[in-house]
């Protein structure tokens, strides 16, 4: 017994290890997913750096920090060239192993993910740390990185070579170095620290500057604000109708306070406007390190990042285009409390109450724990302005809400077993329950985790014919069994049928004209529209791609073999390998006519 309660010291570590393992394993497996976005862009940059010998991107809409992590898998070739050739045949020989057609950039696309990958899985060790630096919690310190790494819309994000997932992990180390200062009896040096990371954020995608307002918050609590106690106990708590005169007369000896210790007084707020000085010039420099194109291609950086700004702020027509401020928060509030933390919308709306609960229960604590919730506020209220919601940009407050619901479950279990025995229950119910949904929470993020990449690889060891033919079979069977539903096929996926199912249920219609009746004004009734949807591969929309309304909550549809690569409830555009998509006509119901007629 006693070695089980001394081993217990060790066993949140040890399943720290283990559960951040299994997560960094499940995002290696689905690594190779095949292309992203604005990788081409990434590396078109990284080529222009090589060929050049210039090491400034020119481009920035984004921070310089994720341009020069592109460099990283070049390191070993670097360090085996350097001294024996000049630099010119150096960066030839670099830019070699870049490579030159589309499958060598591949290739190398999966070093610069699997670069950004590590980094970004670094976030579940220093959540970890805040909590267990905070409150001394091990048990709630595991638990909130065990939210973070089995989280499917953080991994799957942090195996695309992107910004936001690296910046997603300074800014939890920034959050720990924060738990450090706060724990320290010399707090000055874990602020600076703190201020660096939340730099390297800033330098990684503008919005991680919020976190600025984290740190110095974090300082003026902690250090500044308590000075003010004697001046304020004597001087400010008066009434307001006093002058500012007969306050500062109120501070001379006679009324209690002595000049030393005003004399002191006054020397702490002027090393605390020094350091906090200090903190600034830091978070400066960091950004600036970071992006150097701030000093040296000015007119450049102003130029791109205003462009940056106005295409969230300018949007004419964008699948990701939002109404309004109202509109885009309750969008956001929709993703976090019901896809943030779980693929299925029960266990991620558990998550988010045990976050909402994790808000009550620090309301009576240290007013740091509360810049939790501020951050997290003033970062919505800032980014809910822009017209364009992409959820990736959501993710900054991963870490936030992760803390916050560890700290919820811990404080609902707490309160479970208070209020059972004051009731006379020394097993109150409440208790087990909250521990099993917690243990079922976890069991099925982390099936998830690994169905979701065992569909990627399975999709990359079978040919794309015979995937293609495999979900053709998986259509058929998905529509005899629904024969209430009316399916709106595409030629490619009537083809598919065609080559592959001898037998299938009549509930499908090709013609557009059919279509064209649905979307009519007079048209089908909503009880029809309901039973109504549209099937199509992704690959075969072209520009009409841009007519599909993103962020549509349990809209998108896709077969039992995925691949599960990306939410498409939130990513509809996404290209990705070709695959069968099935969606309610209601949201294809003004475009879908026209896709269909242009493949006829």
């Amino acid at each position: 017994m006693r070695f089980l309660l001394n081993s217990s010291k060790f066993c949140p570590p040890v399943l720290l290890v283990l559960v951040w393992g299994f997560s960094y394993f499940c995002a290696w497996r689905g690594l190779d997913f095949g292309h992203h976005w604005d990788e081409f862009t990434y590396l078109r940059f990284t080529i222009e750096m090589l060929d050049t010998g210039i090491f400034l991107p020119r481009w920035y809409g984004y921070p310089s920090v994720l341009f020069y992590l592109s460099l990283v898998p070049l390191l070993p070739e670097f360090l085996a060239l350097i001294g024996s050739t000049s630099p010119d045949q150096t960066l030839e020989m670099l830019r070699q192993v870049v490579g030159v057609t589309r499958e060598e950039h591949y290739a190398y696309f999966l070093k610069e993910r699997l670069v950004a990958m590590s980094l970004a899985s670094l976030v579940v060790f220093w959540v970890y740390g805040f909590v267990w630096f905070w409150k001394k919690k091990a048990w709630e310190a595991l638990l909130a990185a065990t939210f973070m790494a089995l989280s499917w819309e953080f991994i799957y994000h942090a195996r695309w070579f992107a910004p936001d997932p690296v910046m997603v992990q300074f800014a939890a180390l920034t959050l720990m170095l924060l738990a450090l200062a706060h724990r320290s009896q010399r707090p000055e040096p874990w602020f600076r620290l703190a201020v660096v990371a939340a730099g390297l954020a800033c330098g990684t995608k503008y919005t991680g500057g919020i976190l600025l307002v984290t740190v110095v918050g974090a300082y003026c609590l902690q250090v500044w604000f308590p000075h003010w106690k004697t001046f304020g106990s004597v001087a400010w708590h008066r009434p307001w109708t006093h002058s500012w005169h007969e306050a500062w007369q109120q501070t001379r000896p006679s009324a209690g306070l002595k000049r030393e210790s005003r004399r002191l007084f006054w020397k702490h707020q002027l090393h605390s406007i020094y350091f906090l000085g200090q903190l600034l010039f830091c978070f400066g420099i960091t950004v600036i390190c970071t992006t150097p194109g701030i000093l040296i291609d000015p007119i450049t950086f102003v130029r791109e990042l205003a462009i940056q700004i106005s295409v969230y702020e300018n949007v004419s027509k964008n699948p990701y285009m939002v109404l309004s401020r109202w509109d885009h928060l309750s969008r956001i509030f929709l993703y976090l409390s019901s896809a943030a933390f779980s693929r299925y919308a029960v266990i991620a709306a558990f998550i988010f109450g045990m976050a909402l609960i994790g808000i009550y229960s620090i309301r009576k604590e240290t007013k740091f724990l509360g810049l939790l919730v501020l951050t997290i506020l003033l970062y919505l209220a800032a980014i809910s302005g822009y017209k364009i919601l992409y959820v990736r940009n959501i993710m900054l407050t991963f870490p936030f809400f992760a803390i916050l619901a560890s700290l919820g479950f811990g404080y609902a279990i707490r309160e479970s077993w208070r209020w059972g025995r004051s009731n006379g229950r020394p097993y109150p119910l409440l208790a087990p329950v909250l521990s099993g949904l917690l243990v079922l929470s976890i069991v099925m993020n982390g099936y998830w985790q690994w169905h979701s990449s065992s569909t990627i690889v399975y999709r990359q060891e079978n040919p794309s014919n015979s995937f293609l033919n495999e979900q053709a079979l998986e259509l058929a069977t998905h529509m005899a069994e629904h024969p209430e539903n009316t399916f709106f096929l595409s030629k490619r996926v009537k083809d598919l049928l065609d080559d592959n199912v001898d037998q299938r249920s009549s509930n499908f219609v090709i013609h557009p004209q059919k279509v064209k009746e649905y979307s009519h004004p007079e048209g089908p009734n909503s009880e029809q529209m309901s039973h109504a949807y549209g099937v199509f591969l992704n690959n075969e929309l072209g520009n009409l791609v841009w007519e599909m309304q993103a962020n549509q909550f349990m809209k998108y549809r896709m077969l039992p073999t995925g691949p599960y690569e990306v939410n498409i409830d939130y990513y509809p555009s996404w290209a990705g390998t070709p695959r069968v998509v099935i969606a309610p006509m209601e949201i294809l119901q003004h475009w879908f006519p026209e896709a269909m007629d242009q493949h006829l």
